[in-house]
């Protein structure tokens, strides 16, 4: 999906805990990220051992991420990744705002609304690669599908992706 002419790419990440606890780790570990194309379902994993290029590759893309901006970029700040050049659509903001009857808010609610549940993790430091990796695999598959069902909100709301965006100038 291009969204005001440039590609829109549903993301996630996995780490050893909340923000608050990477901050008291001695070895905190963003195991992985991941994201998928909204539109046409390409995909790429990034976790150590794999294919590198984080930073490069996210440099200038629009991420949709659920909880993107309070932890997401906060996270990825926190790992020492440059987000500058990137953008977040947060797709929790948006739940919010275009389904305020909703009880939950979160990714496990739509997964399950969706076919896809949830993985569960219980332990975010001693678990395999490949069980973080199926994770946020996951729940990228729901984000994608919760950022369609919302862009076709929006657009019902708003008509075209100019209206979308406020852009403050």
């Amino acid at each position: 999906m291009e969204f005001l002419g440039g590609e829109l790419w549903c993301a996630d990440i996995e780490t050893t805990g909340l923000l608050s606890d990477l901050k008291k780790q001695a070895k905190p570990r963003m195991h992985n990220f991941c994201a998928v194309e909204s539109t046409s379902g390409e995909s790429h994993l990034f976790f150590r051992g794999g294919e590198s290029g984080l930073q490069d590759w996210i440099r200038g893309k629009t991420l949709i991420m659920h909880n993107g901006m309070l932890y997401d970029k906060e996270a990825m700040t926190f790992f020492k990744y440059d987000l500058s050049e990137t953008k977040i659509i947060d797709t929790l903001f948006l739940s919010w705002y275009l389904s305020p009857e909703r009880n939950t808010h979160g990714l496990e609610g739509y997964g399950l609304e969706f076919g896809v549940p949830k993985p569960v993790i219980e332990d975010w430091e001693k678990l395999t690669q490949e069980d973080y990796n199926n994770r946020v695999s996951e729940d990228v598959k729901i984000q994608r599908r919760l950022w369609q069902q919302q862009y076709r909100k929006l657009k019902e709301i708003y008509g075209t992706d100019e209206e979308l965006i406020v852009t403050g100038k």
